[in-house]
């Protein structure tokens, strides 16, 4: 700064640039905060869409069973590549025979009046797999 009549008032040039340096490092960092932001957030959107096709596939076949009966339930599996609607998801259903031992189910080659639905889906990096057991009890 000069003293007297002339006297200069501002920024200089280098402050100029280091303040630009500064926001600039402000920006790289809050972008890359954002992006990680992003990025979890469809790997939220993702697993909560393999639950609710894995979800969907149990309640279509315990909705079969109440309305067409245990024995329209038939043992095998079905490979659903791609789940219609879905392309980047795969969903697997094994539907088995099962026989209840202690507190706990094992395989039966026969069929005692119990199912056990396994449903898998798999895509997007997600893997969800849901099972539930049928029985041909009918209530009084």
């Amino acid at each position: 700064m000069r003293n007297g009549p002339f006297q200069e008032s501002g920024f200089s040039f280098i402050e100029a640039i280091l303040v630009t340096v500064v926001i600039g490092f402000g920006l790289v960092g809050l972008m890359t905060v954002t992006s990680n932001v992003f990025t979890t957030s469809l790997q939220t959107d993702q697993s909560t869409r393999a639950v609710y096709l894995a979800s969907e596939k149990l309640e279509q076949l315990i909705a079969q069973r109440e309305l067409s009966g245990y024995n329209s339930i038939n043992v095998g599996t079905t490979n659903e590549n791609p789940v219609v609607g879905f392309v980047n998801f795969n969903r697997i259903t094994i539907i088995s025979r099962v026989a209840l031992s202690g507190n706990s189910f094992i395989p039966s080659a026969n069929d005692v009046g119990y199912k056990q639905i396994q449903v898998s889906v798999t895509g997007s990096g997600q893997a969800i797999q849901l099972q539930t057991i049928v029985t041909d009890w009918v209530p009084l």
